[in-house]
């Protein structure tokens, strides 16, 4: 997977994860932004990268724990290690 459909898949996960809460302007932002937003920034917890965690798996068999996710911080680092893998 190259690195645009890395952010995408990223993108796709944080919306659809129940535990991120964002407007919908910061929503149509993280879609249509190319910059970077730290999971900081999302106000992830430790069951949000669970969540992550878990959606990942599913989507495209990757593993990775949520101290994996916290550790890599942000939208486009979590990418960037998806098209690398």
């Amino acid at each position: 997977m190259n690195y645009t459909e890395a952010r995408k898949l990223v993108v796709r996960g944080i919306l659809e994860n129940p535990l991120v809460f964002m407007d919908a302007k910061s929503q149509e932002s993280l879609t249509s932004l190319p910059e970077d937003v730290s999971f900081k920034e999302l106000t992830m917890d430790s069951l949000a990268f669970m969540e992550l965690s878990i959606w990942l798996q599913l989507e495209i068999d990757i593993e990775l724990t949520e101290v994996d996710l916290s550790d890599l911080g942000s939208i486009n680092a979590l990418a960037t290690y998806l098209s690398e893998v």
